[in-house]
This record gives structure tokens, sequence and C-alpha cells, in this order.
């Protein structure tokens, strides 16, 4: 029972941290671009 349930946790933490992954890239571009318009 437990090591299904340790596999389960470990893809959805690997879930999460791919989606953060995606969203901190994506927040750096914004970041990127406001600089380029701004500066």
């Amino acid at each position: 029972m437990l090591p299904v349930f340790l596999t389960q946790v470990i893809i959805l933490f690997q879930d999460t941290t791919f989606i953060y992954a995606i969203s901190d890239q994506r927040l750096l571009n914004g970041f990127d671009i406001a600089a380029n318009i701004l500066g």
C-alpha cells in the first residue's frame, strides 16, 4: 500500500514542479518584455 502511495506523491510532486517551472519561465519572460518596453 505504501509504495503505491509514495509513487502517487512523487508523480504529483513532479507535475506541480513542472507547472511551477513553466510559470516561472513565463513570468521571467514577462519581466523581460516589461523591462524592454520601459527601459
